[in-house]
């Protein structure tokens, strides 16, 4: 379920890029308004290298993502990398590849600054960044950012599975009452069939 998740999470990235790095044909038109102040060709390696990531990562291939990743890290600096939208969409990918590729704790600093960079899609990068800090050892603060998530974005499409995660984090962390609270309110709001079953799971 969570390379499911992941990889619907991906796809939100991949499908938020500019149209040239989705499509499959060869790149020949001029750089999308939103990459910035790059040439034609490195718009098209740019993008090529976010996409190619984007897609590993919804393959469920970290590793693979991570690489695509960290061949813009040796690329020639560009300010379209220093900060803005594009920036953001980097370390979200970069956060969520380092979760597929089973390294949460090094998915905290890129979801972090992809909070920051990205407003659009601060929902997923805060969500995920609670899933990291679960997956890494500390459910307690995990269960602090879910509720985050669920306070400033309850209408996001991530706010289900922070409610379904919650009751999870907050019994890990030795909330039993708090756990069951939790998961008594993420099914009187309404949760998927999947979720809904692995939180009555958990109720017993």
């Amino acid at each position: 379920m969570i390379a499911h998740r992941l990889a619907a999470a991906a796809a939100v990235v991949l499908l938020a890029l500019p149209a040239s790095a989705r499509a499959a044909e060869p790149r020949s038109a001029a750089p999308s308004p939103s990459v910035g102040p790059l040439t034609s060709d490195a718009a098209v390696t740019l993008l090529d290298r976010l996409s190619a990531a984007a897609r590993a990562l919804a393959a469920g291939d970290g590793e693979t993502a991570l690489s695509a990743l960290d061949a813009l890290d040796a690329a020639p600096s560009d300010p379209a990398l220093a900060s803005g939208t594009l920036a953001g969409r980097v370390d979200l990918l970069r956060g969520m590849a380092y979760l597929a590729a089973g390294r949460p704790a090094d998915a905290l600093e890129p979801l972090d600054r992809a909070a920051r960079r990205l407003p659009q899609l601060a929902d997923l990068a805060r969500f995920r960044r609670a899933d990291a800090l679960r997956r890494a050892g500390d459910p307690a603060a995990a269960a602090q950012g879910y509720e985050g998530v669920l306070r400033d974005f309850p209408d996001s499409p991530w706010a289900p599975e922070a409610r379904a995660a919650l009751g999870g984090a907050k019994a890990e962390a030795g909330d039993l009452e708090g756990a069951v609270q939790a998961d008594r309110a993420a099914l009187a709001a309404g949760l998927p069939d999947d979720l809904a079953d692995l939180v009555r799971l958990r109720l017993g």
